[in-house]
C-alpha cells in the first residue's frame, strides 16, 4: 500500500560559503542536476518531483502550480558565467577571484551512507563535472552529518524534512537565524510572512501568505529540491477503508465519525490510575463526549490508543463499549457485530485484548 507523504529531500548549500551565497549559483545547481534520471532510474518512478517547502494539493501550497526544475546545462552555465564563476586558468574547473586569489569551484557534499542517497549525490557530481564544477561526495554516519550541519561546518549536504500539519512549523527552517536553518538562508519578506501567517486566523488569508513564501523560496533556491517521498506499508488484507494522513498512516484516520460515550459515565473513580488515563497529556476521565472523541482523534488509530493508555483503562473502556464504538468507526473488519459474523468479531476482540500495551 502506498500514498503520498509530506516528506521531501534536497541538496542544501551553506550560504556563508563563497560557493552558494549567490542566488544565480544556487539556481545553476538546480538546472545542472538531472532530475528526470534521478526520478525514473534511481527512484524507480515511485516519487514525485518536489517544488518547494509545501506539498502540492495542501491548503498552504502556492497556487501558481510551480514547475519543477529540469536539467538545462546551457542555462546552468550561463548563470555561473553571470555570477563570475568561469575557468580563468583553463584547467577545466571554474574559478573566481576572491580576496585576491583564484578559488576553484570545488566543494564537498555530505550524505548518509545509504546507497540510494550516495547514488543521487554521485549523479550530481557527474552532472556538475559537465559544466566545470567539482563535487567530492562524502558518505558519513547520520549523527556526524547532524552535528556538522547544526554547527554549520559544511559546504553542502543531502537531507530531508517532514512537514508539519501546520505551515508555521516550517518557520524554524527558513526564518533568519532559526534553529533548523542550517544553510543560513535569510529573507526579510519571508520572516515577515511567517509572523503574519501565525497571527492571521482566516485560513484563506493564511494560505496566501504561505503560498507567497513558497514562491519566494522557489525563486531563491536555498535548496535544490529533489522529490516528495511516498509511504509504503504492508497491512493485512482484512483491513479496508484506511486513509493515510499526509504524515503517514499512524497519525490520524478520518473514519472517526461516530461520537463515543463520555468516559466519566463508564469509569469508577476508584479505577483511575495515574498516567493510565492520559492521552497527549490530558486525562480521558470526566471529559464530555465531544472532548473525549477529539482526544481519540488526535491519537489517530486503535493501536495508538493501546500504546497511550494503561491496560486496565483499555479493558474498562472496551467492556463498556466505548472502544467498540471507536473500532466500528474506523476498522470495517470490526463491524461484524451481527450473529452471522460473531466468530470473526470474537477473533478481533481476542487480538485486541492480547495486544501488548
Amino acid at each position: 500500500m502506498t500514498a503520498p507523504e509530506w516528506v521531501s529531500f534536497h541538496f542544501g548549500g551553506n550560504l556563508d560559503t563563497p560557493f552558494f551565497a549567490d542566488r544565480r549559483v544556487r539556481r545553476a545547481m538546480s538546472y545542472a542536476f538531472d532530475h528526470d534520471r534521478m526520478l525514473e532510474t534511481l527512484c524507480y518512478g515511485l516519487y514525485a518531483p518536489c517544488t518547494g517547502v509545501f506539498a502540492p494539493g495542501s491548503w498552504m501550497a502556492s497556487r501558481k502550480k510551480l514547475a519543477p526544475y529540469r536539467q538545462d546545462l546551457d542555462r546552468a552555465e550561463a548563470l555561473l558565467d553571470e555570477a563570475g564563476w568561469v575557468d580563468h586558468d583553463n584547467d577545466g574547473v571554474r574559478d573566481r577571484e576572491i580576496d585576491g586569489r583564484l578559488v576553484p569551484f570545488e566543494f564537498s557534499m555530505l550524505v548518509s551512507q545509504q546507497p540510494h542517497r550516495v547514488k543521487i549525490c554521485t549523479l550530481l557530481k557527474e552532472n556538475l563535472e559537465q559544466i566545470g564544477v567539482r563535487v567530492n561526495v562524502r558518505p558519513l554516519e547520520a549523527t556526524v552529518i547532524q552535528q556538522l550541519t547544526q554547527e554549520r561546518k559544511f559546504q553542502a549536504y543531502f537531507g530531508g524534512w517532514g512537514s508539519g500539519t501546520d505551515p508555521d512549523s516550517s518557520e524554524n527552517i527558513w526564518a533568519t537565524g532559526a534553529g533548523r536553518n542550517f544553510v543560513g538562508y535569510s529573507n526579510p519578506e519571508v520572516d515577515r510572512l511567517f509572523v503574519e501567517g501565525r497571527r492571521e486566523l482566516d485560513r484563506g488569508k493564511r494560505a496566501e501568505k504561505y503560498g507567497r513564501i513558497q514562491d519566494i523560496l522557489q525563486d531563491d533556491q536555498p535548496y535544490t529540491w529533489l522529490y516528495w517521498r511516498n509511504a509504503f506499508y504492508g497491512f493485512s488484507r482484512r483491513l479496508r477503508g484506511y486513509v493515510f494522513s499526509p504524515r503517514g498512516p499512524y497519525h490520524y484516520a478520518p473514519g472517526f465519525q461516530q461520537p463515543i460515550q463520555c468516559v466519566c459515565n463508564v469509569v469508577d473513580p476508584d479505577d483511575i490510575i495515574e498516567d493510565d488515563w492520559l492521552i497527549n497529556g490530558r486525562c480521558l476521565y470526566n471529559q464530555t463526549p465531544r472532548a473525549a472523541n477529539h482526544i481519540f482523534k488526535e491519537v489517530g488509530d486503535l493501536f495508538g490508543i493501546l500504546q497511550a493508555i494503561g491496560r486496565k483503562a483499555f479493558d474498562i473502556l472496551h467492556q463498556a463499549s466505548v472502544m467498540n464504538q471507536f473500532i466500528v468507526a474506523d476498522f470495517p473488519i470490526a463491524k461484524a457485530r451481527t450473529d452471522k459474523h460473531a466468530d470473526q468479531q470474537q477473533e478481533v476482540d481476542h487480538e485486541i485484548h492480547t495486544k501488548k500495551v
